[in-house]
């Protein structure tokens, strides 16, 4: 086929005209997108660094007041205890009636309630973190046992299981943020009107962080005391460097230090009494069996002088038989025999 000039140029023309048509849609219309899409993602990011040049032009004065700010926080959470027990509960009431004569019939305890986190964070989200800590920490310790064991069977498998529970569950873990938790303690009380607003003013002058919630009182016409209820707010702080500290009770006796001792004491006097009376059970059923062989004995013995009494009184009867029966036994057999020979 031959081609004149003439097509031939319509020809690259028309080549031409497709490669740079594929050109500009394969491209340079894609770049040009890639472009513009970058070229807006820009604006956001220039606006951020803008941002963070100024403020490292005035990072000095950032550092300092965040030292500053940090130093106020501790100073904060330093005030709070790590916790709140129910000994704290006992020995407020006690040093209640101690130093005011205020009666406290009792003391109640209530669950620690979630308040504020310093970060901002809520109840869901810490607990969540917590989780998620401990999951990486057992993880980690289930890492090193499974570097220790060899092989993948069900023996290992089951000590790698093992080791993943026990790593798990031997996790105490309490979230690193400062969080602010209330336990509510419920003082059941009997005394004057002047005692009450003592108790009241005992309690605002406390160094403890607490609060009154609620006072409830009612006018005992028989006693003309009130009596009601006192409702304080203990508040502890967890994330922090402090550590729970007994509270001080004075002359209260806390009982023994080693709980083991007191139960191997205990045990060691049930020991004992049940010996005493294994002993003393012993003993009786000694005694009845020698009253039994007492009265047996006694038995046998008023039994074999009745026996004595009737082989005496049978021998006093042979005796009269052959004293009495005997003789006339032999006289009517003598009178027979004559009168036979006499016939």
């Amino acid at each position: 086929m031959n081609l004149s000039m003439r097509d031939k140029k319509i020809l690259l023309m028309f080549i031409g005209i497709l490669v740079f048509f594929l050109g500009w849609f394969f491209g340079y219309r894609p770049q040009m997108e890639i472009a513009s899409q970058i070229e807006e993602s820009n604006g956001p990011l220039e606006e951020r660094l803008q941002e963070l040049l100024d403020l490292a032009a005035n990072k000095d004065f950032y550092v300092s007041e965040t030292a500053s700010i940090q130093e106020k926080i501790n100073e904060y959470t330093t005030k709070f205890p790590s916790d709140v027990r129910p000994e704290d509960g006992i020995v407020l009431a006690h040093n209640m009636e101690n130093e005011l004569g205020f009666q406290i019939t009792s003391v109640g305890l209530g669950e620690k309630e979630f308040i504020a986190s310093i970060d901002g964070s809520s109840e869901e989200d810490l607990a969540q973190e917590i989780d998620q800590t401990m999951s990486e920490q057992a993880n980690e310790q289930t890492q090193e046992q499974l570097d220790n064991i060899e092989g993948t069977d069900s023996q290992a498998e089951e000590n790698l299981q093992n080791a993943s529970d026990a790593a798990a569950a031997d996790q105490s873990y309490t979230s690193q943020t400062p969080v602010l938790y209330r336990t509510q303690v419920t003082l059941q009380f009997n005394g004057t009107y002047a005692g009450l607003k003592e108790a009241v003013t005992y309690l605002a002058q406390q160094n403890g962080r607490m609060t009154l919630d609620n006072v409830n009182a009612s006018y005992d016409t028989s006693t003309g005391n009130l009596t009601g209820t006192i409702i304080v707010n203990m508040f502890s702080m967890t994330g922090t460097d402090n550590s729970y500290s007994e509270p001080d009770a004075g002359d209260v006796a806390y009982g023994t230090d080693n709980i083991s001792e007191r139960s191997n004491r205990q045990h060691r006097i049930q020991m004992e009494t049940r010996l005493l009376t294994d002993r003393l059970r012993i003993s009786l059923q000694k005694a009845a069996m020698a009253r039994q062989i007492t009265v047996r004995k006694a038995k046998i013995r008023k039994v074999n002088q009745h026996l004595l009494m009737i082989r005496a009184s049978h021998k006093k009867i042979r005796v009269l038989e052959g004293m009495f029966f005997r003789p006339l036994y032999l006289s009517i057999y003598r009178q027979f025999i004559l009168k036979r020979r006499s016939q």
